[in-house]
């Protein structure tokens, strides 16, 4: 189940709502997700839980900001901005829109969006055409399409 919690924080001096999140994969039997919200302010009951989208059960969209670690299983897909530490032995996609700066610790890695940070990957990483990489890279196996942006040093465990 997730749960997102609206508050106001004390360092919000622009009067926006801050959004905590956190994810738990395990609550159905094939890994889907569902999402409920309840704002610790006002006291509200959670809303009844969302469907489970197609595709990756855990997703960043377009208007998220999330700061910190972001650790997952299965698959993600981050559309949004991502600031911080990302996890997972699982598979990560990284939208177009997307804008991670952090340091990227997962199974695979498909890059259409921007990293900023090193990257690990324990199986292969792709870095499509309107993709970009600015950071130390260690991969097995790595394909980099015509017009990709690679800024760093690849290390895929062979011999120096």
């Amino acid at each position: 189940m997730a749960l997102f919690d609206r508050k106001k924080s004390p360092l919000d001096d622009d009067g926006q709502t801050s959004l905590e999140m956190s994810v738990d994969e395990e609550s159905s039997p094939d890994g889907s997700a569902t999402a409920s919200v309840r704002s610790r302010a006002s006291g509200q009951p959670p809303a009844p839980p969302t469907k489970a989208l197609d595709g990756p059960a855990t997703r960043i969209g377009e208007s998220v900001t999330l700061e910190g670690t972001l650790k997952f299983k299965g698959e993600a897909r981050v559309d949004g901005i991502v600031r911080g530490r990302i996890e997972s032995a699982g598979r990560l996609f990284v939208g177009h829109a997307a804008e991670v700066a952090a340091q990227v610790h997962v199974g695979n890695l498909v890059l259409h969006g921007a990293i900023e940070g090193d990257v690990t990957a324990r199986g292969a990483v792709e870095i499509h055409e309107d993709g970009e990489l600015r950071g130390d890279l260690m991969t097995p196996a790595l394909t980099v399409h015509p017009g990709a942006l690679f800024f760093g040093h690849c290390d895929m465990g062979g011999d120096e």
